[in-house]
């Protein structure tokens, strides 16, 4: 099992849409090798009547001393 998928992107500078098929979903720069953990949620938004995506991000320290440990 792939636990790291690489994005490349495209003629435009932006990668393809990504849809998480988890309830965590982990981000790595391709720079510095720093790992987030991504959670995405839902909401409506009373002022536009109609459902917005939200997120919220935290730094994954553990996944991203490993992921440094690994790309040396």
């Amino acid at each position: 099992m792939v636990r790291f998928h690489r994005e490349t992107k495209n003629n435009d500078e932006w990668t393809e849409w990504i849809m998480p098929k988890q309830p965590i979903y982990k981000m790595m720069c391709c720079d510095c090798g720093l790992v987030h953990d991504i959670e995405f949620d839902i909401t409506f938004d009373e002022i536009e009547k109609r459902d917005r995506p939200i997120f919220r991000v935290r730094r994954n320290n553990r996944s991203t001393g490993q992921a440094r440990r690994y790309r040396k």
